[in-house]
């Protein structure tokens, strides 16, 4: 039997886009980020300078439209699970 349609199929387009908007170092920036790693780990784990780190932090801020390091997983979560 065929399924139904999806209760979360719109939802589940909106992360979709939002997460192809942004670069691939901006995805694992915010992937790190809701598995709570400080910049300086993000930077370790990725084999990048801090401040190159910080710039992709930034960039993923703004386009997910936020404005603080602490809600980038959050937001994040929210837009995935919500």
């Amino acid at each position: 039997m065929p399924a139904g349609p999806s209760r979360t199929g719109g939802k589940d387009k909106e992360v979709a886009k939002i997460w192809a908007a942004l670069a691939a170092r901006e995805q694992l920036v915010v992937a790190l980020c809701c598995l709570e790693y400080s910049d300086h780990e993000i930077a370790a784990t990725l084999d990048i300078a801090y401040s190159t780190a910080r710039t992709h932090l930034n960039k993923a801020i703004d386009k997910l439209g936020i404005n603080k390091k602490p809600s980038v997983g959050n937001r994040w979560l929210v837009l995935k699970f919500r």
